[in-house]
């Protein structure tokens, strides 16, 4: 693990680099901004004195040139200069001005846009219209202005609305809004998730394949003028638990471009071609957010396996029973119940990484957008009286949608592109315009896409085999991460975490207690342990004390295991044969298995199991 955790000489250099470039980002605007403050008093002079104009009409044209030129200047820099990338630097301050910049840019860049659109109308009016060019611009004010004022045209646009929209909104409005709920965008500055990429813990290789394909999301124009081609989505898999969510949350808080969130089950519909309505909206909107924030925009769809399950056409993905001959694990065909024990008796665990993975899958947490309460109940009574859902009547299809949308967003826009084949064959059919004098083209060249970028980041916990090969493709979530289940060492960084939250017995802080508390806290996600550690602390609080100690942390990891403690005592001669039930196993465990260590022999009454009491067992040398 050492070799794994140190910093990289490329990953320095790469971090060192974008500081620099924002750093230069900053002096280059600032001089940009002085030099408009400084060439000011001359226009201002120029107007008064050449235009005779008063003072207060200089003062507001001088303002307004001088706005003007340090927004247009930011456009021209930003064209020949690549932004940098923030991902992974702690500088708030250059934080906040890469923010204030994109939006600054994305504001002149819409209204550089609305102008040159203006002037090329205005343009064309006056070469068929004659006369002069401002006076055209009034004449076409002065129309658009008779057309809004008239009566009969909102009459009938309102007619129109109703006839084609209201009636679809009525029938389709409520079912579409449940799922358009679901989705959340956030724009950079909107929310604080409060989540670093330091906080995600235990995932040291999955954190370091992560930032490696964000930086060049971020900022990838020299990657691309190399020869390289960004990846276009990741699919984050591994165990319930392992960190897959809150790096997601890591990305969101350190990328400064808009970030759209999923999750699987917002896709399912009642009717045919909803789910697919739903997906296009999904892009519609990040293409919007793309635009707006410089070109990019990160959607995540969390428990992705909800839409992306393998179609039925192509198997069942590794559905139903599995030979042993076929790669499957003892696991699959001896765990039994989620709490670790391998056979109906409840009381013999040996850990391995199959034991830790399948721990997982039973330990799975409720999801942080699961609705509960009546929210919950609604829904199951909305599931019963419109049997629809991903393998009903609505869903298939949005999977076949959004595998078009990970494919098209590089396809050039619809008005352009057909704008562009009209005129190039109007002028084609005229016989009179050539196609080219010497070395000068006389068509419109063929639109190209939109530089927006739409990146995808899927979360599941089901097999890869089982998502449609189509959709983990490279080229829509071709680059797959491995999350992980915490071994000992990644356990003893989670708990470095967790518990310097909480106020705890100075004691537990040596290397020994710290050795001692991964081994018993063995199969636990990071969420487990951060609750093992708010338990200890209310049992603490529960007797009065302002911090947890050992007693209170080994009574918390217990509790989680084994279920709460029962008080009934046994008859004299079961607590014999129960220890001796147990003890049995310790000694032949201690005896024929050697690669193995006891952690816990207990035969005190614990859960609703009914079992009166239990070993643990772990490997003594992880893999």
């Amino acid at each position: 693990m050492a070799a794994i955790d140190a910093p990289r000489p490329a990953t320095l250099a790469q971090g060192e680099a974008s500081l620099e470039l924002a750093k230069s980002w900053r002096k280059l605007t600032r001089a940009a901004t002085v030099v408009a403050v400084l060439t000011a008093p001359a226009l201002f002079v120029w107007f008064t004195h050449q235009n005779n104009w008063d003072w207060w009409v200089a003062l507001l044209a001088t303002l307004a040139i001088v706005i003007v030129f340090r927004g247009f200047s930011d456009l021209l820099f930003r064209r020949l200069i690549p932004w940098p990338s923030l991902f992974g630097l702690e500088s708030q301050t250059l934080r906040e001005e890469d923010v204030v910049g994109r939006r600054r840019a994305w504001f002149w860049r819409f209204w550089f846009k609305v102008v040159i659109l203006f002037i090329t109308v205005v343009t064309i009016v006056w070469l068929f219209r004659g006369g002069t060019w401002l006076g055209t611009v009034g004449f076409i004010l002065d129309g658009i202005g008779t057309i809004l004022s008239s009566p009969t045209l909102w009459v009938q646009a309102v007619f129109v609305f109703f006839l084609f929209f209201a009636n679809f909104a009525i029938l389709f409005g409520p079912l579409l809004l449940m799922n358009m709920s679901q989705m959340q965008s956030f724009e950079p500055g909107d929310a604080e998730w409060g989540v670093k990429l330091e906080d995600v813990r235990g995932q040291v290789e999955a954190k370091e394949e992560v930032r490696r394909v964000v930086d060049i999301w971020q900022s990838g124009e020299q990657f691309e003028r190399a020869g390289g081609k960004r990846e276009r989505g990741l699919l984050l898999f591994g165990a319930p638990g392992t960190g897959k969510t809150m790096l997601a949350k890591a990305i969101a808080t350190g990328f400064n471009s808009p970030f759209i969130s999923m999750p699987g089950s917002g896709f399912a519909a009642t009717f045919i071609g909803i789910d697919a309505i739903i997906v296009r909206l999904l892009a519609r909107r990040a293409k919007k957010l793309a635009r707006k924030w410089g070109g990019q925009c990160i959607v995540f769809i969390d428990e992705i396996d909800a839409v992306g399950m393998r179609r039925q056409s192509l198997g069942t993905g590794g559905q139903g029973f599995i030979p042993l001959t076929n790669g499957a694990n003892v696991e699959d065909f001896l765990f039994y119940g989620p709490w670790g024990s391998r056979d109906p008796s409840g009381d013999l665990i040996v850990e391995t990484r199959a034991w830790r993975d399948r721990l997982f899958e039973q330990r799975a947490p409720v999801s942080y957008g699961v609705p509960s309460g009546m929210y919950a109940r609604l829904g199951q009574f909305y599931n019963f009286m419109f049997p629809g859902g991903m393998g009903g009547m609505g869903g298939g299809l949005a999977l076949n949608q959004l595998l078009v949308v990970m494919d098209g967003i590089d396809n050039p826009p619809w008005m352009r592109r057909t704008f562009t084949s009209k005129l190039n064959t109007m002028l084609d059919a005229s016989f009179i315009v050539p196609r080219r004098i010497g070395n000068a083209k006389l068509r419109l060249p063929a639109a190209r896409p939109r530089k927006d970028q739409i990146y995808f980041i899927g979360a599941t916990n089901v097999p890869i085999d089982r998502l449609d090969p189509a959709l983990i493709r490279p080229g829509r979530m071709g680059r797959h991460v491995w999350f992980r289940t915490p071994t000992k060492d990644d356990r003893l960084d989670i708990l470095e975490l967790y518990i310097g939250k909480v106020s705890h017995d100075p004691e537990l802080d040596l290397p020994n207690r710290r050795d001692e508390i991964a081994r018993i806290m063995s199969g636990y996600s990071p969420a487990m342990i951060e609750q093992a550690t708010s338990m200890a602390l209310t049992i603490a609080h529960h007797t009065g004390r302002t911090a947890f100690a050992w007693d209170d942390l080994v009574e918390a990891v217990t509790t989680l295991d084994a279920g709460t403690a029962i008080g009934s005592e046994y008859v004299p001669h079961e607590r014999r044969a129960v220890a001796i039930h147990e003890a049995g196993h310790a000694v032949a465990g201690h005896v024929y298995m050697t690669s193995r260590e006891s952690t816990r022999l207990t035969i005190k009454k614990r859960g609703d199991q009914g079992v009166g009491g239990h070993h643990w067992m772990i490997e003594k040398e992880e893999r």
